[in-house]
């Protein structure tokens, strides 16, 4: 995937965008393709959606190796 960066945009220089999330313990490298995701996006919205995951963690108190669930869709 090629990636065209705006130089007047700060907020489209690209960022590695993992699933499963790579805050997590099978996130980042842990699986190869298909079995994980890997994605360029925008960093602004890479780190938006890394403070969503983190303000969740600490919501609901998941811990380090704690299992939670993602639904994905409808």
């Amino acid at each position: 995937m090629w990636w065209t960066v705006d130089p007047s945009d700060d907020g489209t220089k690209p960022s590695c965008d993992e699933y499963p999330f790579a805050e997590t313990t099978q996130g980042g490298n842990t699986y190869n393709p298909p079995n994980r995701s890997i994605k360029w996006v925008p960093l602004k919205e890479n780190r938006q959606q890394g403070g969503i995951i983190r303000t969740f963690f600490g919501r609901y108190h998941i811990l380090p190796g704690d299992k939670f669930y993602v639904q994905a869709g409808a």
